[in-house]
């Protein structure tokens, strides 16, 4: 499998960190939130997670000029998916920097307890939700009904495949070198 972390300059990650300082101060940018799978089977799996929630962030600020925000790629380095007193903590704060968003992005191939909580704090307050993968559309738009919102919340943005891709797909097994 080849990897998309190949055709990314090389300093991408620095990119991101950057914008993360420049564009807060921005008024008339939009705010993307990014829900996408952290937890996972392993601590391989787990860390390739990570790497491509940051992606998605970089990706959605080139890309569809929106600052974007994805507490669980630097929350998990904080505190510990394994612990359920850390986890939940993790939960609550992504929570509430969701609040402060304009949308929520919907990435990767799979919907995660974590991401259903998120999915379902957006339908909520009532936040657009874009989702990029075909399969995940209907079950969103389902998770946004019983929810008691109403399902035009969630578009389907298929002109971004990017954004649909899994972090094996991203990374291949070069996003998880070194760090078992």
């Amino acid at each position: 499998m080849i990897s998309i972390i190949h055709s990314l300059p090389e300093n991408w990650e620095a990119q991101l960190e950057y914008q993360l300082l420049l564009d807060q101060t921005d008024r008339y940018r939009k705010k993307a939130y990014i829900c996408s799978p952290c937890s996972d089977s392993s601590k391989k799996a787990v860390y390739r997670n990570i790497r491509a929630a940051r992606f998605y962030m970089h990706y959605a600020m080139k890309e569809l000029c929106f600052t974007s925000r994805a507490p669980h790629a630097y929350l998990s380095v904080l505190l510990s998916d394994m612990m359920p007193a850390e986890r939940a903590l993790a939960l609550r704060i992504g929570l509430s920097v969701l609040e402060a968003n304009d949308f929520i992005f919907v990435c990767g191939n799979r919907i995660t307890s974590g991401m259903r909580g998120e999915i379902e704090h957006a339908a909520r307050l009532g936040i657009p939700i874009w989702v990029f993968h075909p399969d995940l559309h209907i079950d969103v738009r389902k998770i946004v009904t019983r929810m008691g919102a109403d399902k035009r919340l969630v578009t389907y943005e298929p002109q971004h495949p990017e954004l649909s891709m899994s972090a094996e797909e991203l990374f291949g097994m070069e996003g998880a070198k070194n760090h078992a």
